[in-house]
């Protein structure tokens, strides 16, 4: 599975069970500032900044990219890097693992999402 099709099945899974979320795809054009993670989502009026990636011989952030999500969380935000593991097509975040793509938008919105919408985040 290819990030991009990892990226379109987590956001579609998504829709599908909050439909009031706002979202918008960061395709990344040069006249933009690097380093801004794929998908930019508000839920319940709390900012939620998603990167996807593939883990093949190792997690690879870029140095702009753990710039631009550690100044999403120091200005109160959430960031988060989903990813999924070649070996075993694991999709992860936060230390945990999930076997399906809905297993880990699930897991996203009893992790996250009842935070936000409890107020806790």
């Amino acid at each position: 599975m290819k990030e991009s099709e990892l990226t379109h099945r987590f956001i579609t899974e998504l829709k599908k069970q909050i439909p009031r979320i706002w979202y918008a795809k960061i395709h990344g054009d040069p006249r933009q500032r690097r380093g801004i993670p794929d998908f930019l989502i508000c839920i319940n009026g709390k900012f939620v900044a998603l990167e996807f990636k593939i883990f093949r011989y190792g997690l690879h952030i870029t140095p702009l990219q753990q710039h631009e999500i550690d100044k999403i969380l120091k200005s109160g935000g959430i960031a988060l890097v989903i990813f999924r593991r070649e070996k075993d097509g694991k999709i992860c975040f936060l230390d945990r693992e999930y076997d399906s793509v809905k297993e880990c938008v699930d897991g996203f919105i009893w992790g996250i999402v009842r935070q936000i919408e409890k107020g806790e985040l």
